[in-house]
């Protein structure tokens, strides 16, 4: 069982549901519930997004599901990549900016383009993103 279903199950439980009366309050279908939590089907982040919505659990264990479903989905290496990327340009950009020895014509970045803190969900648009921002 993936760290990811184990984890999904325990947040379950956590809230006070069993795995079917979960799925009856969230109007979301038992089965798919039940075959996600036994690894046996891949659910959609908007779909894990939907269930989080409902557990009645912190935020900081909301978004370590989802960071486990990503690491499930993608693999580990690429959610690794994904975030020193993002870290990367979070750091530029949060970066004071020395202005006293800017010269006239220098280049001076006042933003990074927003689609960068974009998460994608697919390789495609890992892709997509990473070309939109390069060119």
């Amino acid at each position: 069982m993936s760290e990811f279903s184990r984890r999904l199950e325990e947040y379950i439980r956590l809230s006070g549901y069993t795995i079917y009366s979960f799925a009856r309050y969230a109007g979301i279908d038992r089965t798919s519930l039940n075959k996600i939590t036994m690894d046996r089907r891949m659910p959609t982040l908007d779909y894990v997004k939907k269930i989080c919505g409902y557990l009645k659990v912190s935020d900081e264990k909301k978004n370590e599901l989802i960071y486990l479903y990503k690491q499930e989905k993608f693999g580990a290496d690429t959610v690794k990549a994904w975030k020193s990327i993002k870290d990367f340009f979070e750091e530029f950009y949060y970066s004071p900016v020395d202005t006293d020895n800017i010269r006239q014509g220098d280049p001076y970045i006042t933003h990074i383009p927003a689609k960068i803190f974009m998460e994608p969900t697919t390789i495609t648009d890992s892709r997509e993103i990473l070309i939109d921002i390069i060119t």
